[in-house]
Formats: C-alpha cells, sequence, structure tokens
C-alpha cells in the first residue's frame, strides 16, 4: 500500500493540492463575486483527485473485494422444509467465491429482514470502509412487502448505487425477484399476487433504467427466475414462495460471474 511520505507522488499531490487551496481561501475575500465559481470549480476538481488517490492507496498487491449487499436473499436464506427442518443458508456469494476463484475476494453482508432504508443507513460501514472494488446491490423484497411504493424504494438504492460511485466502488444492480403463491385460486388471491408482481417490475424496470443510463452491468434476476407464463417465482428456484432454493440462489451467482465477473475483472 502507498503511503504519504516526502518523494512519492501521493505525497506531493496531496501537498501541492494543500498549498493550492491555502492560496485561494486566503484571496477569497478579494474575489469578485463572478470569480467565485472557479474556486468552487477547483473544489470540485480537487475532490475527485482526492477520490483518486483514495483508489491509489488500495493495496494492489490483494485480489479485488467483491461485498454482496443486502437482505435475506443475499444472505441466502431459506426456511424450514421437510428436507432442512432447521431451515439453512446458502448465500449466492459463497457459491460466487467458488466460481471466480484467487481472482477475488467475496464477502456478504445481508440482513434478515431489512429494509433498504436500513441497508442505506449501513452502507458506510459495511461496505465504504471495506473499500470493496464491486458491490452487488439487492434490497426491496422487504419493502414491497410492506407496500412501499417502487419509486420511495429506488431512492433509497440511488442513494447507494451514487454513494458507491462517489466512492469509486462499482455497483452492481440486482432486480428484486418473483413471489409464488402456488394456490391463489380466487379472486382476491389472484388480485392480491397481481399487484405485488406489479410492483416488483416497476421496481425493477427502475433499476435497469438507471443502470442503462449510467452504463453499469447489471442482473436481472427477476426474469432469469420467474415462470414466463405466470411471471410467478418458478417452482424450482422457489424455496417458501419468497426466498430462493438452493438451485435459484446458485443460478443468482453463476449469471453474476458469466455475465460480468468473468471479464469484468481482467480490466
Amino acid at each position: 500500500m502507498e503511503t504519504l511520505r516526502p518523494g512519492n507522488f501521493a505525497y506531493g499531490l496531496v501537498v501541492s493540492l494543500g498549498a493550492y487551496f491555502v492560496k485561494k481561501i486566503g484571496a477569497l475575500s478579494r474575489l469578485a463575486d463572478g470569480e467565485i465559481w472557479n474556486v468552487r470549480s477547483s473544489v470540485r476538481v480537487a475532490t475527485r483527485a482526492f477520490r483518486m488517490y483514495n483508489l491509489m492507496t488500495i493495496d494492489m498487491s490483494e485480489p479485488p473485494l467483491i461485498i454482496c449487499f443486502g437482505d435475506s436473499l443475499t444472505a441466502g436464506y431459506q426456511s424450514p422444509s421437510p428436507v432442512n427442518p432447521a431451515g439453512r443458508a446458502t448465500p449466492y456469494g459463497h457459491m460466487l467465491e467458488k466460481l471466480i476463484g484467487p481472482r477475488a475476494r467475496v464477502a456478504i453482508s445481508g440482513t434478515c429482514g431489512e429494509l433498504t432504508g436500513e441497508m442505506v443507513m449501513r452502507f458506510r460501514s459495511d461496505v465504504l470502509r471495506q473499500r470493496p472494488r464491486y458491490v452487488v446491490i439487492l434490497g426491496g423484497s422487504n419493502d414491497l412487502g410492506y407496500e412501499a411504493s417502487p419509486q420511495e424504494i429506488m431512492r433509497n438504492l440511488l442513494k447507494m448505487y451514487e454513494t458507491a460511485r462517489a466512492d469509486g466502488i462499482i455497483p452492481i444492480p440486482v432486480t428484486v425477484p418473483s413471489i409464488r403463491v402456488p394456490d391463489a385460486d380466487n379472486a382476491d388471491a389472484v388480485s392480491w399476487l397481481r399487484h405485488h408482481i406489479a410492483g416488483r417490475q416497476v421496481l425493477n424496470e427502475l433499476i435497469l433504467e438507471y443502470a442503462r443510463l449510467k452504463q453499469l452491468r447489471s442482473l436481472n434476476l427477476f426474469a432469469a427466475t420467474a415462470d414466463p407464463q405466470s411471471l410467478q417465482l418458478a417452482a424450482r428456484y422457489s424455496n417458501d414462495g419468497l426466498h430462493l432454493t438452493t438451485e435459484g440462489y446458485q443460478l443468482c451467482a453463476t449469471l453474476l460471474y458469466e455475465h460480468i465477473f468473468r471479464t469484468a475483472l481482467d480490466h
């Protein structure tokens, strides 16, 4: 890891910027109003430079870090079943790590039952301070269960996407998978199911549109795991109607590797 010491580039960068701003700030009282904009522009440039320095000081001798961040779908939660009476956890992050091998480290930060607003609150400590190269963000399923609007959820996701990007971290947006209610055989149940699937579709389109706009790689987990006719979570991927089976979590890991990290880690 590069440290601040006389003679190296980082030291020269910090000293030069520091001297520049001492000079500029000392002259502010003599500037006309129209000139203050130039100083503010310089501050923005310097802020970007310090972010670049933050990236430079990452220990490049270690493989890059990928953080899988989210709720119970990131924790890999599976409800108790006849096969696994105590329930189990099969995080896709563990499966992704096996696929990637020594090319990267993978850390899992998933909290069961968490809302996106709560994810925002711990994003700095659990993601930014760890200084990953990538953060895979999957959240919103619990919010939808509490009838939060897709737009409200997206505002929280945007805070995490943009905070990561401002810190030099590449976010990987993941859409929320569908749900499954196989015995929805009356009008009320069908209406409830359609309502909740539609909410997921609206949120997921917002997520994918953001990724397109920012030219980010993303994973459409909804499309990958939904039954194409009913749009419910496919039976083979449904553990309890909300969480994934081991096969579903494995599919998430495989798609992340094949479509994103197989080539992204080469750059």
